[in-house]
């Protein structure tokens, strides 16, 4: 528990459902909230965050490192386009399954869209500088492969498949592309980066797989010192994006069970 005294800021990073209260708490008292991924696992807790923000005009930063990857300076001028421009990605990402008992496996920490998918679409709106979508869809098979469609506004796509069915040897892995104006980026395990477009390759980058952690966190941090103001409310469109599928995924996967039940 937070004790009533006057704070700066708190870091949270506890079970994925303490998440919100903890951050609401923590803006009430007029602090600056630095929040673990996800920032919510339920619809009535992303409102009743986006409230407290609102109402408290408080500050918060999100915890998704994948905005602090090196490369992403890069990557609009690779494609030629402007911030806020279309990026089409597709990506394919591997995680690691986890014991039964583990609490990413609870209930209440909800589905792996939930635990983990939401860094790829936090990414991919990241790249659209947050411009909302007007349709998306989920899938999935029995065999652990969960499949997600996004389309913006601005008419960006979004392919993304997220399993767990695989080798372990490597741990976490991934494979990404984003696509724009006759361009093509190549991203894997946010390690080698090369774009190219139809007059040849344009640039090679490498990077440690976690320098968009420490990237984040220095910069997390240097911001609270500078008494930034924090990220915007616009950034919080991923998490509604990843209720909004995990709402239908669950759907989904109940009617899947009743119909095998009543097979």
């Amino acid at each position: 528990a937070i004790e009533k005294k006057h704070i700066n800021s708190v870091f949270i990073a506890t079970y994925h459902h303490y998440h919100t209260p903890y951050a609401i708490e923590v803006i009430k008292r007029g602090a600056i909230a630095v929040i673990e991924k996800p920032l919510s696992t339920t619809r009535k807790d992303f409102h009743s965050l986006k409230d407290a923000i609102e109402d408290y005009n408080g500050r918060f930063y999100s915890c998704f490192q994948k905005r602090y990857n090196p490369f992403n300076k890069f990557i609009h001028k690779d494609l030629g386009v402007a911030f806020g421009d279309s990026i089409n990605m597709c990506a394919s990402v591997f995680e690691i399954s986890l014991p039964n008992n583990h609490w990413y496996n609870w209930k209440v920490s909800g589905s792996n869209l939930v635990s983990n998918g939401c860094h790829w679409l936090d990414y991919f709106l990241y790249l659209n500088d947050y411009c909302d979508y007007n349709h998306y869809n989920v899938s999935f098979s029995d065999d652990q492969f969960v499949l997600i469609y996004v389309k913006l506004v601005n008419g960006a796509v979004l392919n993304l498949c997220i399993t767990h069915e695989g080798s372990h040897r490597l741990g976490v892995r991934e494979n990404i592309e984003l696509r724009s104006n006759n361009a093509t980026i190549h991203i894997v395990d946010a390690h080698k980066y090369v774009s190219e477009n139809t007059s040849g390759k344009i640039r090679k980058f490498k990077c440690h797989p976690l320098a968009g952690h420490e990237n984040m966190y220095y910069s997390i941090s240097q911001k609270i010192k500078e008494e930034q103001q924090g990220d915007s409310i616009k950034s919080l469109l991923s998490t509604k994006l990843m209720l909004d599928l995990e709402e239908k995924l669950l759907s989904r996967s109940h009617r899947f069970s009743e119909s095998s039940i009543g097979s």
